[in-house]
């Protein structure tokens, strides 16, 4: 059978769409070739990965022309049924693509699904925890993984029926260095077994010393293809034009906040001593203290599964805490009254959705007039104005989280909480969402951030909380690059594995060699 996938001036355009998301495509991917699909939100990297693992044109319906031949199949012949068997995909959003409740069973569904043998199913189940090196996620129910943790176990998923094409859709999206890391070193081990694999991503750093060709696109089309060696010396200049990520971390600089601070006295947030807990006596966050000041931007740091997500719902009142108390103001706040003071923006954005388009989600239950004008300049600024009458479930991803960040700039509570807004974001999107962080720190909100995005957090944190384990392990100002490094030398420790801490002048150092 002839492996490789190839497009031929192929053109999509999906149902009730005006525009084609794809447009002329001729590409063709050798068998064992490693491509990373790039480029700004809506390009048509997505679009080119549903052709090839089957979800078009048969889940996500539409027109094409042009020829698109997948293993030796024309894309009609090629459903998600036939296609899964030799080309698995793993999603940006993991729950997406989840069948069971146990991650046990998810990972063996796949092969229950094509009917593999009991005996040699249990000996691919083991070898898919082992390779994945998360043997810690076993029998545990997929309501208490945290996104990263998900993330790994669609991975497990995947490899178990031994398919020939690997298809991601920013994959590194909600997984923070270390498991980036990881999850460079199983598409290495892919890669030298030979497997053909094909992410769309715009997280480039890990990726440029194992992917073949980088294609960069536009507006639906190919326009242009780079060598690793020609991304990872082009100029910061031509990435921004670009609206690429930094093909390396070591690039990324702190860019200083302005000197004129925010704070804003009357607004105090204090947590003391807080316990929480989802199975009893198997606590989560275990005696969490830190208190902050109106017009400061926190940044929560700490590996997949510290206890992050955790306090970003204990102290919005979604998670009742078990010991401990949170204040606002000097007064003791939990449950409703948490919720009317803290708006928590969740990873998955659709779980925030209540109305029939854009704009009435954000007036919905307000009566304010002048809220109009505040709604206008939010959309406008976040470039969601021309789909303000669109339901919020036909956006696509990018422009859904943007909606729930537009949701907490206008809403009135004084603290704001966003859990990774910027993943699967390109470096337009992320600086826009930077720019109304730094606006709401202006306008003396108090806003926490649970992110990975060194990009990100270069933009915008004044503050920063460190946790592992489910305790505070600092707490510091970052004012200065010394402070900035200090989180990005703490990220970039998965790279050699060595543990850093802080420096009494604020600067970092290894605990290796």
């Amino acid at each position: 059978m002839q492996k490789n996938i190839y497009f031929n001036q192929f053109s999509f355009k999906y149902e009730g769409q005006k525009n084609h998301s794809l447009s002329d495509i001729t590409l063709n991917i050798q068998e064992g070739e490693f491509l990373v699909l790039c480029g700004e939100s809506g390009c048509g990297k997505s679009t080119i990965t549903r052709c090839v693992n089957g979800l078009i044109p048969e889940f996500y319906e539409g027109k094409y022309m042009g020829e698109g031949i997948i293993h030796g199949r024309n894309i009609e012949e090629n459903a998600p049924e036939i296609a899964g068997q030799k080309i698995s995909s793993i999603f940006q959003d993991s729950r997406s693509q989840f069948f069971t409740l146990n991650s046990t069973n998810e990972v063996a569904f796949s092969c229950e699904n094509y009917g593999i043998e009991r005996k040699d199913m249990v000996h691919r189940v083991e070898k898919a925890f082992s390779e994945i090196k998360i043997e810690d996620l076993k029998g545990r129910s997929v309501f208490q993984l945290s996104s990263g943790e998900r993330q790994k176990v669609a991975f497990a998923a995947s490899v178990t029926l031994k398919p020939e094409v690997y298809v991601l859709d920013e994959p590194s999206a909600n997984l923070d260095i270390t498991s980036i890391i990881q999850l460079k070193k199983i598409l290495k081990k892919l890669k030298n077994q030979g497997s053909t694999i094909i992410i769309a991503e715009h997280r480039l750093f890990y990726l440029i010393d194992l992917a073949d060709r980088f294609l960069y696109m536009k507006e639906g089309k190919i326009t242009a293809q780079y060598l690793p060696d020609e991304m990872k010396h082009m100029k910061a200049e031509e990435l921004y034009k670009k609206m690429l990520r930094a093909p390396s971390l070591e690039q990324i600089q702190y860019i200083p906040n302005d000197s004129k601070r925010h704070e804003n006295q009357q607004l105090n947030f204090r947590v003391e001593g807080v316990w929480a807990e989802y199975n009893k006596n198997v606590p989560v966050l275990r005696g969490i203290n830190f208190e902050s000041n109106g017009g400061e931007t926190w940044c929560l740091i700490g590996h997949n599964g510290c206890g992050k997500t955790t306090l970003g719902m204990t102290v919005t009142g979604l998670l009742k805490h078990k010991q401990g108390a949170i204040y606002i103001n000097r007064k003791k706040c939990a449950g409703k009254s948490l919720l009317k003071k803290v708006f928590f923006v969740m990873q998955e954005a659709e779980h925030q959705m209540y109305t029939d388009s854009v704009y009435k989600e954000l007036v919905f239950g307000k009566s304010e007039e002048s809220l109009h004008n505040k709604a206008e300049y939010i959309l406008k600024k976040l470039g969601l104005y021309e789909v303000k009458d669109n339901h919020p479930f036909a956006l696509s991803g990018g422009q859904m989280q943007r909606v729930t960040i537009a949701l907490a700039y206008i809403s009135d509570k004084p603290i704001v909480i966003l859990d990774e807004p910027t993943s699967g974001l390109d470096y337009k999107n992320m600086n826009l969402i930077a720019d109304v962080v730094e606006e709401m720190r202006h306008q003396g909100k108090i806003v926490i951030l649970i992110s990975h995005d060194l990009e990100f957090i270069a933009r915008t944190v004044t503050r920063c909380l460190q946790i592992d384990g489910g305790k505070v392990k600092d707490s510091f100002h970052v004012s200065t690059h010394d402070d900035f490094n200090y989180i990005k030398d703490y990220m970039l420790s998965a790279l050699s594995e060595s543990p850093v801490t802080k420096t009494m002048n604020g600067g970092a150092e290894s605990d290796g060699e």
